[in-house]
């Protein structure tokens, strides 16, 4: 019994070594790309820039920030949609904690949700309609000093 018991065990650690190979190919396979672009931000403390990936289609929109474990100081995401409207979006596969804001037609900060919770599948919702939401590691907004009626500046605003 004792012959059998590390073949098995290699087989077994093998199949486990494949499978997670193959779960990062079709993971990959199916990442959207995202193009970046800076976006300035305004507050009271000051400006502030972000390198920011937008998330533009329905596909990007749906993929956002899942998966990722981390991300840079300066660095954040835009999805964007076509028509002003409330927006709700949720953490699911997210390990990061973000900030939300929720932004109008002009680049005007309509609302915020601070320091959201990882893989949470409870809706996090805009205060009305708008036409984006930024996110960010969880505590920017405060380090910014960013708030409703703050400034976002790119040319997806008008």
């Amino acid at each position: 019994m004792m012959i059998y018991q590390k073949p098995i065990r290699n087989l077994l650690f093998g199949a486990l070594v494949l499978f997670a190979g193959l779960c990062t190919v079709v993971l990959a396979a199916n990442a959207q790309m995202f193009s970046v672009e800076v976006v300035k931000v305004k507050t009271v403390r000051g400006v502030f820039f972000f390198n920011t990936e937008l998330a533009v289609s329905p596909e990007q929109r749906q993929q956002g920030l899942m998966f990722r474990r981390s991300m840079d100081r300066d660095a954040a995401m835009l999805f964007r949609w076509q028509v002003e409207q409330p927006v709700s979006m949720w953490m699911k596969n997210t390990y990061i904690p973000l900030d939300m804001v929720f932004i109008r037609r002009d680049g005007l900060v309509a609302n915020i949700a601070r320091a959201t919770t990882p893989h949470s599948l409870i809706p996090v919702s805009s205060k009305g309609n708008v036409i984006a939401v930024m996110e960010l590691i969880a505590g920017t907004v405060d380090r910014i000093g960013l708030a409703a009626g703050d400034k976002i500046s790119h040319a997806m605003f008008k």
